[in-house]
């Protein structure tokens, strides 16, 4: 007996690999993109506006955030917001969409109220632990470049607050409050990977 191969199909299943890399090439690509779009326009509005004083848990240091801890942080955010837009306009799942905007959005507002307020927490670590956790347990799929990035401003982080500014209280607060706002929205995606 002959058995009928689908030649088609064989072919489909051998170019499926070189698809799927093509699609993590051109999501990365447009990741990129939109972090360095909002990178830039946050070095604008710093350059313009000018850069927030340092504030610790102890009160206000008599320095203002120099451009290489105050710049960075967009880029995570950026290919944050640059997830939001692909998973909306190019996966089409608007559930996950939806989860990942008030996320984002949610990291912009308590982000902000640090700079405009004294709440003793870091900014830059609430999105940096949000970030890492999001890009290394929530996503399926991991860009060894997305986590470096995540990593390496984490350091710079670390460095400023823990041996220029001697603040480790805000820092771990950053990280506390980070990992609260992920773990909504990490259970949601569990729940909907079991029913899917």
């Amino acid at each position: 007996m002959i058995k009928k191969v689908n030649v088609f199909k064989t072919m489909k299943e051998k170019q499926s690999p070189n698809k799927e890399k093509e699609h993590l090439i051109y999501k990365s690509v447009f990741l990129y993109c939109i972090s360095l779009i909002l990178t830039s326009f946050a070095a604008l509005y710093f350059y313009l506006k000018g850069y927030p004083p340092v504030n610790t848990i102890y009160g206000s240091l008599n320095i203002i955030a120099p451009p290489i801890y105050m710049i960075p942080i967009f880029i995570p955010l950026g290919i944050l917001i640059g997830d939001f837009f692909w998973i909306f306009l190019k996966e089409k799942d608007y559930k996950s969409a939806t989860i990942l905007f008030l996320e984002c959005l949610s990291l912009g507002i308590f982000s902000f109220l640090r700079i405009i307020t004294t709440i003793p927490y870091s900014g830059h670590t609430l999105i940096l632990s949000f970030y890492l956790f999001y890009y290394l347990i929530s996503n399926k799929k991991r860009d060894f470049i997305v986590i470096l990035l995540g990593i390496l401003i984490l350091i710079i982080t670390l460095y400023y607050k823990f041996f220029l500014w001697n603040d480790p209280i805000t820092f771990f607060l950053g990280i506390l409050f980070g990992i609260i706002l992920w773990i909504p929205g990490f259970f949601y995606r569990k729940r909907n990977i079991k029913e899917e």
